[in-house]
Order: structure tokens, then C-alpha cells, then sequence
């Protein structure tokens, strides 16, 4: 890998290429960690194991003895019997968890991953380049570091305990053999627990380094984080195409819900507002609204289907900033509404539902009163007729706030 490839890739790996490292076996591991535990643990396992075998091995030779007094073809069966079920129920305990124990741990330095990638044949291995690679590297430099170390704490571990056991071997001229035998089991038990120790300590190390070095081989440029957005996200040009297209169907659906409308409420150029109101099915709704061009596609298409068209600037401007589509009207609204749809049954009932000339109607009164709502279609007209959506939407955050505090 080039120098600036390396220096190039500054951020931090993404979920799924950890997930794909993790899928091909890319993972911080070190064997010797399992090693160096099962060897640790096994020195007190096989304690078990010794104890069991010198018991079994002194109940045989009793048997054994007492088969030469008195011969016969069924004590011997016995014999191999008891022998190899004693052999088997006194290895089976150290066999069994010294496997428990290099599973646990290889499964917790990998986070319970089992892949079976890196056993595939790869050709890149047998590489000669590669090879060379390996030999000069910073990762041989640093097994060579280990083994310089571990050799010379060992070294100065087995000089100790020799240092300690000799002197107390030929200074008691009394020692039997078989004590003798017991201190040399118990100085070397000693000594290989020290070395497993150390050699563990080196291990933990040696994993540390390993998180460090796929951590660093995982780390992406911004130029394949970049991509990989675009292929797990989409092209954000496609994205913005089908936002755009969401939005357009959002409208055709809000315009085609004016032609169910009760009334249209307009400015009456610059807001529209398209109130329906269906008996039993809760208070009366906002199915459309909108301002400048969309007003004027509201009220087209409330022409279009003979829905009323009804002049009246402030409830206009506060149903727009008060009310979400499909969202029923506050109650500081509800006297307004009751007063324009009594004034819709009104022109129904004489058969009037829209003029020739596509104007609106005008009530003889104004149908917005009140402190609440007249803030809030105050603040509206503050925020400009031609402000758009954003605009309207914070003058009608501010007109709420004002009039929650009875502004």
C-alpha cells in the first residue's frame, strides 16, 4: 500500500465495512493468548489428573497382586476394565476443560464470530513478494521483540529456581527420593506457572497491537466513505430527484382533496385555505393549503368543482399557519369556522356555490374574532404574503408564543 494511501485514509470505518471485515475473518486475534491460558490453567487441572492417576495406579497394583495369587480370566477383564475407565474419568476433566477454555477464549478475542473464509485458498499467499514483505516488517521486528524478552524472563526465572532448589537438595543429605521427587514437581509446577504468566502478559500485549493494526486497516479515505453512501443511500442528486418527486405527489393529492372541500378560505390571492367538515367525524379539517402559486392552483381547482370560494384575509392567513393538512382545526378557530360554514349552507340553500366570474364570496362580517387568532394572522401578514412556507411557519411559531402568553 502506498505511503499516501495509508496517510489518506483518516476516517473511521463505516458499520458495514466492519461487518464485511468481520464476514472475511478480519479480526484482532492473537493464539497465543489461548496458549498461554490453557497452559496456566492446565497446571492446576493436572494436579486433578496426577492426583487420580497415582490412586488409580496404586488400586491396579493391588489388584494386579492379588490376580498373581489367584489367577483368573475374569479378574483380568476386571482389571482392563477398571484401568481404562479410571484412565478415562481421570483425564477426562483437564481434556475437557482445557477445550472449554481455548474455545471461550478464542470466541471472546473474535466476539463470537466463526467464519470459515480464511481457510479458503488464496493464491496472493504464495506470493514471493509478499513473503519478503512479512520477513522485513514491523510485525517481525515485534515478534522478534517478544521472543527477546520472554527468553530473557525465562532465563532469569529458571536461574532462580535452580539457585533455589539445588542448594536444598545437597544441603539436606537425608531427602528421600521420593522427596526429592515431590520438590522438583513443585519447583517446575512453580516454574511453568511463572513463564505461562509472563508469556500471557506478552500475549495481552501482542493483542493490544492487533486491535490497533486493523483498526489502522479498516480506516477508509473520505473518498470511499463518500461512495459507500452513494451505494448504500443512492446518489444524492437521485435522491433529491425522488424527494422532488414526493413532494409533487404530496401536492396532486392535497389539490385533488380541495374538490371534497366544504369551502375554500382565500386572502384572496396570496393564501388559500381548504376546510372540510364531515358530521360525526370530529372537528372540521384543513385538507389543503397554500400560498402565491399554490393558491392560485387551490382556488382553480375549488372553481372547477364548484366549491365556495369565501374572502376573508385574517382566517385565511391563521388557518394557514395554525393548522397541518389533515389536522383538525385549534378551538380558537371554531367559532370562525362554524360562522363560515353556517354562511356555505346559506349559499347552498339558495343555490349558490360559486360565481361566473370565479370570485369569492364576502360575509357581511368578519368571521375571525378573538385576541388568539387575530395574533396569529397579525403575525402572518408581518411575515410577508409572498414569504413562502418558511416564512409563514415562524411568524406562526412566534404568533403562538404570543398568544400562549396572552400577548
Amino acid at each position: 500500500m502506498p505511503d499516501e494511501d495509508k496517510h489518506s485514509k483518516t476516517e473511521k470505518p463505516t458499520a458495514r465495512r466492519k461487518k464485511e471485515a468481520r464476514r472475511d475473518g478480519t479480526v484482532a486475534r492473537t493464539p497465543e493468548v489461548v496458549t498461554w491460558i490453557v497452559v496456566y490453567a492446565g497446571t492446576y487441572l493436572m494436579q486433578h489428573t496426577f492426583e487420580a492417576t497415582y490412586a488409580l495406579e496404586q488400586r491396579l497394583w493391588f489388584q494386579i497382586a492379588n490376580n498373581m495369587a489367584h489367577p483368573s480370566l475374569s479378574t483380568d477383564g476386571a482389571i482392563i476394565r477398571v484401568g481404562g475407565e479410571g484412565a478415562l474419568l481421570a483425564l477426562a476433566p483437564a481434556l475437557l476443560a482445557t477445550m472449554g477454555i481455548a474455545l471461550a477464549i478464542n470466541l471472546a478475542q473474535t466476539r463470537g464470530l466463526i467464519t470459515f473464509v480464511p481457510l479458503k485458498p488464496s493464491f496472493k499467499h504464495l506470493n514471493p513478494a509478499t513473503g519478503l514483505k512479512k520477513i522485513v516488517s514491523p510485525r517481525s521486528l515485534w515478534d522478534l521483540g517478544k521472543q527477546i524478552v520472554r527468553v530473557s524472563l525465562l532465563g532469569l526465572i529458571v536461574w532462580q529456581v535452580l539457585s533455589g532448589v539445588i542448594p536444598e537438595i545437597t544441603g539436606n543429605g537425608g531427602l528421600s527420593s521420593n522427596a526429592i521427587a515431590s520438590l522438583i514437581a513443585a519447583r517446575s509446577l512453580s516454574l511453568v506457572r511463572e513463564a505461562a504468566a509472563i508469556s500471557l502478559v506478552l500475549a495481552v500485549l501482542d493483542y493490544i497491537v492487533q486491535y490497533r493494526k486493523v483498526s489502522r486497516q479498516l480506516r477508509m479515505t473520505k473518498h470511499e466513505v463518500k461512495e459507500e453512501a452513494k451505494s448504500t443511500e443512492g446518489n444524492p442528486q437521485m435522491k433529491g430527484a425522488i424527494r422532488r418527486r414526493q413532494r409533487q405527489m404530496a401536492r396532486n393529492r392535497m389539490i385533488a382533496a380541495v374538490a371534497k372541500a366544504d369551502a375554500v378560505v382565500v386572502n384572496p390571492t396570496h393564501f388559500a385555505v381548504a376546510v372540510s367538515y364531515v358530521r360525526g367525524a370530529g372537528a372540521p379539517r384543513v385538507v389543503a393549503k397554500g400560498t402565491d402559486f399554490m393558491a392560485l392552483q387551490i382556488r382553480e381547482e375549488a372553481t372547477a368543482h364548484r366549491v365556495p370560494l369565501v374572502e376573508d384575509p385574517p382566517l385565511a392567513r391563521a388557518l394557514y399557519v395554525a393548522c397541518d393538512l389533515e389536522q383538525e382545526i385549534p378551538t380558537e378557530f371554531y367559532e370562525a369556522v362554524a360562522r363560515l360554514l353556517t354562511f356555505i349552507y346559506s349559499l347552498r340553500a339558495n343555490g349558490r356555490t360559486s360565481r361566473i366570474d370565479g370570485a369569492p364570496f364576502k360575509p357581511a362580517a368578519p368571521l375571525l374574532t378573538g385576541a388568539k387568532g387575530s395574533a396569529i394572522a397579525g403575525a402572518a401578514e408581518k411575515g410577508g404574503a409572498g414569504a413562502g412556507a418558511e416564512g409563514m411557519a415562524g411568524a406562526g411559531a412566534r404568533a403562538r408564543a404570543g398568544a400562549g402568553r396572552g400577548e
